[in-house]
């Protein structure tokens, strides 16, 4: 077999993986890295593992004791500013109808980005209607 085709077939092999389909509590657990409490309801998610770079989104309801787990477990840091679109490319898409993006993009969202590690960490919560957006990738 010739390095085209065996890069030909990783590639689709890699690409029919990817879209197996998840449940959101999976994603949960699998980027929050803890499994949904009782707290957590009305979970969405959404992933882009194609390409160079992947991103996935979570959103759900949940306490605000679920909020500062999360914070302590990515030493996510309050932002001073509004993420504003976040700098374009795929923070700047709207996954589906359940992100809020007029909230994600005018509010100020805990954070963490690691040039070392080239991973990111957006965390919104809306202390009011008990709902939180989590977004992570690599770039």
């Amino acid at each position: 077999m010739t390095r085209p085709t065996r890069f030909f077939i990783y590639t689709l092999i890699f690409c029919i993986i990817s879209c197996i389909p998840r449940s959101s509590s999976n994603y949960f657990e699998t980027f929050i890295g803890f499994a949904p409490t009782e707290d957590v309801k009305n979970l969405k998610s959404y992933a882009d593992n194609f390409g160079v770079d992947a991103s996935y989104w979570i959103a759900f309801n949940c306490e605000d004791s679920t909020v500062q787990k999360i914070v302590s477990k990515f030493q996510l840091i309050k932002s001073q500013t509004k993420s504003d679109g976040l700098g374009g490319g795929a923070l700047n898409v709207e996954p589906t109808s359940w992100w809020d993006t007029s909230f994600t993009f005018n509010s100020k969202p805990y954070t963490n980005v690691s040039e070392e590690t080239r991973l990111f960490y957006f965390l919104w919560h809306d202390s009011i209607q008990k709902k939180a957006y989590f977004l992570t990738g690599d770039f």
